[in-house]
């Protein structure tokens, strides 16, 4: 019967593994189709009074008991242009296949399955066996040795059916994303906070306590990203790693620059009050600073009697209050 067809696809990233379920697609022109674990979960819930209702027809957002389903979307998490055809969803795992309760053919053959086992459950029937090569890997999947341990098709589809069940009757969190703007709000925010760090501890002249405090800045990152997923969140981990660790490098030489040219802009509104002071001011500024920065005291140097020339290099002859940082 063709209500009692379903997909078995599954979903393969790039990387080989397995973190989206297909929960339905429509062919053109075709009749609806649902996934072996979906059609599986809708059946069951319908048994118990649950059925899937429509709150946005055009966005695909649709409750089911306790929980609201929002379909993945091609830029969705870590992705980026993928192919979100059909209904897809994250797969918030249960676990690997000691997680279900397993029975051999041949235990039910010999009628050793207790009746109280199966009474009310969904029944999936597949094979673990490798030879069929019917197996794939997930995040879960851990090294065997110098072999990746892998999970079979039936395992999976399990986990899809134990997702929907789950979020429909006791309210288990789906896997959520953030909106774009948000994420790079998250990223910014992270880059700002290596910059702030970087610059506080690089006037400490001290490298090796910046470095343990951008340490401490990646972990406490790493945990909320973990602690958010535990919760049924997934944020972005290593773009705001990389932008921390980056405006970390970045913003004290940025900085130093800043207060330099900073610092010859006092220099120079002074000039014309104590121009013999001005020599030896740029001598002490020169003992200071980097190479780089010494040949734009040089540079500044030889202009020092020609006030608009200084325009070429950044500076103003204009007053300041304060400092722009």
């Amino acid at each position: 019967k063709m209500e009692q067809v379903a997909l078995t696809d599954i979903l393969v990233d790039a990387d080989g593994k397995v973190r989206r379920a297909l929960l339905s697609y429509r062919p053109p022109e075709g009749q609806l189709r649902f996934g072996l674990g979906s059609k599986l979960a809708l059946m069951y819930l319908e048994a118990k009074g649950i059925n899937l209702e429509t709150l946005d027809d055009t966005k695909k957002h649709y409750r089911l008991g306790k929980e609201i389903f929002v379909p993945f979307k091609s830029n969705d998490g870590g992705y980026v242009r993928t192919n979100s055809g059909g209904y897809q969803m994250f797969l918030n795992y249960r676990g690997q296949q000691d997680r279900f309760h397993t029975v051999t053919l041949t235990e039910v053959l010999e009628n050793q399955v207790d009746p109280e086992l199966i009474r009310d459950r969904l029944i999936l029937i597949g094979s673990v066996a490798r030879s069929l090569n019917d197996e794939f890997y997930t995040p879960y999947n851990r090294l065997m040795g110098n072999t990746l341990e892998s999970t079979p098709g039936v395992v999976i589809h399990a986990n899809v059916a134990s997702q929907i069940v789950s979020a429909a009757l006791d309210g288990r969190s789906l896997l959520k994303v953030w909106k774009e703007a948000g994420e790079w709000l998250w990223i910014l925010g992270w880059s700002l906070i290596g910059a702030s760090l970087s610059w506080r501890f690089w006037q400490l002249r001290s490298p090796y306590l910046l470095i343990f405090i951008i340490f401490l800045a990646e972990a406490g990152l790493a945990s909320s990203c973990y602690i958010a997923f535990l919760v049924g969140w997934w944020i972005p981990l290593f773009p705001p790693a990389l932008s921390l660790i980056s405006s970390a490098i970045v913003a004290p030489f940025l900085l130093e620059k800043l207060q330099l040219k900073y610092t010859l802009e006092l220099i120079m509104e002074s000039y014309s009050e104590h121009p013999d002071a001005v020599p030896m001011a740029l001598e002490y500024l020169r003992h200071s600073e980097s190479p780089q920065n010494q040949a734009l005291i040089n540079q500044f140097q030889k202009k020092i009697e020609s006030p608009q020339s200084l325009t070429k290099l950044g500076l103003s002859v204009q007053k300041r209050e304060s400092p722009p940082f």
